[in-house]
Formats: structure tokens, sequence, C-alpha cells
């Protein structure tokens, strides 16, 4: 799911492996600078970072999740569920 003001969304994103276990790997295009977020069902934020591609979801419980990208400087987001599985 990518969501912004206007219709012109030209950003996108991979993460695999899912559902993951241990690392995340994020691969964006179109994007530069991004911040990464990771909610619980709860919309409780369990993990925060800034351009990295290989986020460590190792200590998170197993469950499901919800993965905002959002580009640095404008309000383009993209949205992933994820599974945490052990």
């Amino acid at each position: 799911i990518a969501t912004n003001t206007e219709d012109q969304l030209e950003i996108s994103a991979s993460v695999q492996p899912n559902p993951v276990d241990d690392y995340l790997y994020i691969q964006t295009y179109g994007i530069n600078n991004f911040e990464t977020y990771i909610h619980n069902l709860n919309m409780q934020t369990v993990h925060v970072s800034e351009n990295q591609r290989k986020i460590y979801l190792g200590d998170l419980p197993t469950g499901l999740y919800v993965l905002k990208i959002k580009q640095k400087y404008s309000n383009d987001v993209i949205m992933y569920k994820i599974v945490v599985q052990h």
C-alpha cells in the first residue's frame, strides 16, 4: 500500500523475507532518505530507524506487525503487513 497527497506516486519498496525470523531486508525504489517504523497491532511503535535496509526483528515476539516506510521531507508512505515467526 502506498499513499500520498497526489496521485503521482513514484516510490516503491520490497521487503523480504515475509514471514521473517531474524533479519528483514528492505529495497527501496525512488526513495533515497527514508524512515522505517514497525508497529504492533495495538499501533505501538516497536522499531524506528533511518535509511536502514537490514533490520533485526529476532527480538520481537511472534505475531503480525505493520511496517511503515516514510520518505523523509515528504508525506509519501508505503505500508506492509509483516509476520514475525520464530
